[in-house]
């Protein structure tokens, strides 16, 4: 299901995201967001209480693109920032709940290999 700039998409996103890692047993909560940056608004979670991430859905889809960032110390990096680029080109780009589950799944990846 396609995301844009509306409660009810980011209401379809926090669910998204809970029932994502619910399914799979562990801890997710929402620590902050709906908060908007620039052309995109953002929403910031918690997950196995140790990692941040924030997820962000653009406001004008001609100009930006939906994204995942970790939350490393006091600040959100890209995927690019901490995986070489084969790994983060697997991260989509699109606002809908399908890629939604494909970065989370993607970022799982990703954290396991920072451990």
């Amino acid at each position: 299901m396609q995301l844009k700039n509306d409660e009810s998409s980011r209401f379809l996103l926090i669910n998204c995201v809970e029932n994502y890692y619910q399914t799979r047993g562990r801890f997710c909560s929402m620590v902050g967001g709906d908060c908007i940056e620039g052309e995109r608004f953002s929403m910031v979670f918690l997950i196995d209480r140790k990692h941040v991430f924030r997820y962000l859905i653009p406001i004008d889809v001609r100009n930006y693109f939906a994204s995942i960032e970790i939350g490393i110390g006091p600040v959100f990096v890209s995927p690019f920032s901490v995986t070489d680029y084969a790994d983060a080109q697997r991260f989509k780009k699109d606002a809908t709940t399908e890629a939604v589950e494909q970065n989370l799944a993607l970022l799982d990846e990703l954290l396991a290999k920072l451990r």
